[in-house]
């Protein structure tokens, strides 16, 4: 019975913010941002590598 509840619930809560993140482009920008400046960083390191530079 509360094993019932707690997966209801997950599946709720997943279905809300899968709803705001499909309304809210400010959702998606804020929770992207950090693959971006990940992708960012990485060729940032790369550039440096290829002008010779040391990490």
């Amino acid at each position: 019975m509360i094993e019932d509840l707690i997966v209801f619930s997950a599946l709720a809560f997943a279905l809300v913010f899968l709803v705001a993140w499909l309304l809210s482009p400010r959702l998606r920008a804020w929770i992207e941002k950090p693959k971006h400046r990940f992708q960012a960083n990485v060729q940032d390191y790369e550039r440096m590598l290829k002008r010779g530079g040391r990490p």
